[in-house]
């Protein structure tokens, strides 16, 4: 995988948290904004939270990195009761282009979240979708009984700018974001 998050697998396991990677149906599925936001990946993603909660009785947080913002942001809208929260990593945040433009937080999730939820953002993420300061404005008017903000500095920027080599992926600083949201998870969990 491509995405850090994935690499980072073992700092959640290191914390007890369980890890479940969510992937595409096959290699040759095109992850896009129409298919990430569908009642089909709903309905997958759904299946799966109820095939975890069969074998664990943990709370789950479904984490969305880039596009993956908008599988969380869809989900936890509509089975909200399913989860304990969502993790925006590098979300999705403007967009102005036609074929993407209804799949902004904001249009999303709005400004109002029933659980909790976790903003991570690289304070020079690049990625003409994710800016830093929409990401800001999103947190800022978003209304939830329980919300945070991480915000990141450090690392580099080599690659495509909206990549997971870059700022928007938290380029070598990927270790240091992971435990600091597995450190949010069982904050959270524990102040329930």
């Amino acid at each position: 995988s491509k995405n850090f998050i994935a690499k980072q697998r073992s700092v959640f396991v290191n914390y007890g948290l369980n890890f479940y990677l969510f992937p595409n149906f096959n290699q040759a599925e095109d992850a896009s904004y129409q298919l990430r936001s569908s009642q089909v990946r709903i309905q997958r993603i759904r299946a799966l939270v109820e095939s975890i909660k069969k074998v664990d009785d943990k709370p789950i947080y479904l984490l969305g990195f880039s596009r993956g913002s908008v599988d969380v942001g869809t989900f936890a809208k509509k089975y909200p009761e399913l989860i304990t929260g969502i993790i925006l990593m590098s979300g999705v945040y403007k967009n102005k282009s036609n074929k993407a433009r209804d799949f902004t937080m904001d249009k999303i999730i709005g400004t109002t979240m029933s659980v909790a939820t976790l903003v991570v953002h690289h304070k020079r993420d690049a990625c003409k979708v994710t800016k830093f300061a929409a990401a800001k404005n999103f947190y800022r008017n978003l209304r939830s009984s329980k919300k945070m903000m991480l915000t990141f500095s450090g690392g580099h920027g080599t690659g495509n700018a909206c990549g997971p080599k870059h700022f928007h992926g938290f380029e070598k600083i990927e270790a240091n974001v992971a435990r600091s949201v597995a450190r949010w998870i069982i904050e959270n969990r524990s102040s329930q």
